[in-house]
């Protein structure tokens, strides 16, 4: 297995994803799951997304994924704003060690 699917798969695993997934969604998905991917040595830094369907493969634009990069960035934003909030409440567990 490539070193970096497992990180690839455990982003389809946290958003749930199947394959009746709304293609807007799924397609944020795909380019977030690329980005965590890129956590490992060797995995490219651009990124290519094409959709394929029964009629035709469909690359997505340089501005298609500039819009994918800007949702994926204030995702990480939101996200992190919230981390100290999260680490306070694993503080106050009961928890004795």
């Amino acid at each position: 297995m490539p070193r970096a699917l497992p990180h690839a798969i455990s982003t389809f695993i946290s958003h749930n994803f199947t394959p009746n997934i709304d293609l807007k969604k799924a397609t944020d998905i795909c380019y977030e799951a690329k980005k965590n991917a890129k956590k490992v040595p060797r995995v490219g830094s651009s990124t290519d997304i094409g959709i394929v369907d029964e009629k035709e493969i469909k690359i997505l634009s340089n501005d298609d994924i500039d819009k994918l990069s800007k949702i994926y960035h204030e995702r990480m934003r939101v996200i992190s704003q919230s981390v100290p909030n999260i680490e306070k409440m694993i503080a106050e567990l009961p928890f004795r060690v």
